[in-house]
């Protein structure tokens, strides 16, 4: 629903989104590199995208050219080609303004597209750094003021409104730091160029994406510019299959206070039911895996959590507290949720550098393992001489990541000691 109600968020963007991955995929890169330069023309949060095409195009369209010096001229004439047709959506957007308001116009068009002055979060906080940011100066507000109650200020982050204000305690937030954090949170996307192997392009869109957790006055509907492209990306790894379906469930719930009235709420209850139902059985049909298998009893007790927020939000806090603290239960959805990204975050940086990172910690810890057995601090059968030992076994499996439907398993045997 909110994909169609709220004009940014429409189903034709999200339609540019998925061919510009097709083309992508298929490489066929400059079609690519148009469709997301219209899709961000038509509206600039897709901006959050753009470091992870940038690390795309560097090694799947540059990279691969300049492994060979012969092809140095083949590489300046696809990067001609590829500026040529970037360029060309937004002299179609901004030729116009620029032509009859001159340097100005565009000026008005920038402060418009990335609005400052409406302050850290919006009016419902998106559940993001911030919101737990704003709870911290709450709570040590409420904590400080029993000690001295005229030493600080109250907090107006939490009237509803939008607009620019003062933390109590913490520090206030500029943009500039804003943006700074957000370069920060980078850093896993841009440590991608060094892998042996580059993630595919939906991957590199949910890494980049989720920068909007430290980003300046974000709504709560970029969580769909994570969601989307991490199914996708489930739908191909069975790796992250898990972690999508969490997210997509975190989405749907920070999206429901969105649709408040009588008539919405039974249908985002029923919207979302059926989405979730059909998520499990597409993902159970694709990689033959049993539902209960996707939810750990983590996960199945944070969405519990999930859910009696959003019942307290909508029926329980009216019931109770009629119209005080109204802002309450949106808080703890917006920090709840807030959590959940955090942990899917985490999740994803791990996921992406399992190749590398884990491998090389379970490597340690065999040998570390190793170690204690040599030291005999695991007991162990030992051979008490080589002599006893004729055969020596190995066995190996692995799957096949173009067809779920494939393992092959390896068992050799080799003649000790002539192997």
């Amino acid at each position: 629903m909110v994909d169609n109600i709220h004009f940014q968020y429409n189903s034709m963007l999200t339609a540019f989104l998925i061919l510009s991955i097709h083309y992508a995929d298929t490489g066929n890169y400059l079609l690519a590199a148009l469709f997301y330069c219209i899709l961000l023309n038509f509206k600039h949060i897709y901006l959050y995208y753009a470091p992870a095409y940038v690390i795309f195009f560097l090694r799947r369209y540059f990279f691969t050219c300049l492994d060979d010096l012969l092809k140095v001229t083949q590489t300046l004439s696809s990067a001609l080609k590829l500026a040529v047709v970037m360029a060309l959506p937004f002299l179609v957007s901004f030729g116009p303004f620029i032509a009859t308001g001159g340097f100005s116009g565009l000026l008005q068009i920038l402060s418009r597209l990335f609005p400052v002055s409406r302050g850290l979060t919006h009016a419902y906080w998106a559940p993001n750094f911030w919101a737990m940011y704003n709870v911290a100066d709450l709570i040590l507000y409420r904590l400080l003021s029993l000690w001295k109650p005229a030493l600080f200020t109250p907090p107006t982050y939490s009237s509803g409104l939008v607009q620019v204000y003062d933390h109590s305690v913490l520090p206030n937030i500029s943009p500039i730091f804003s943006l700074m954090c957000v370069m920060a949170s980078l850093v896993p996307l841009f440590a991608t160029v060094f892998k042996a192997k580059v993630p595919d392009l939906c991957t590199l869109l949910s890494l980049s994406a989720f920068s909007f957790f430290y980003g300046y006055h974000v709504h709560e509907k970029a969580l769909l510019l994570i969601a989307i492209p991490l199914l996708i990306v489930a739908l191909t790894d069975p790796r992250f299959v898990k972690l999508a379906v969490l997210f997509s469930i975190i989405t749907c719930t920070s999206l429901f206070p969105l649709l408040f009235t009588l008539f919405e709420i039974p249908i985002k209850y029923c919207l979302a039911t059926t989405y979730t139902l059909l998520l499990f059985i597409m993902i159970s049909y694709a990689f033959h895996i049993r539902v209960s298998s996707l939810l750990s009893t983590q996960t199945i007790m944070y969405i519990c959590g999930l859910i009696l927020f959003e019942l307290n939000a909508t029926f329980v806090h009216k019931a109770i507290f009629g119209d005080k603290l109204s802002f309450l239960p949106l808080m703890m959805i917006s920090l709840y949720g807030a959590l959940g990204v955090l942990a899917c975050n985490i999740w994803l940086v791990l996921l992406v550098f399992d190749d590398d990172v884990m491998i090389a910690v379970k490597k340690k810890r065999c040998e570390l393992i190793e170690g204690f057995i040599k030291a005999g601090h695991y007991s162990v059968q030992a051979v008490d001489s080589l002599e006893e030992i004729e055969l020596i076994g190995g066995i190996d499996i692995s799957t096949s990541k173009t067809s779920q439907d494939f393992a092959v398993v390896a068992f050799s045997v080799f003649e000790y000691p002539s192997m």
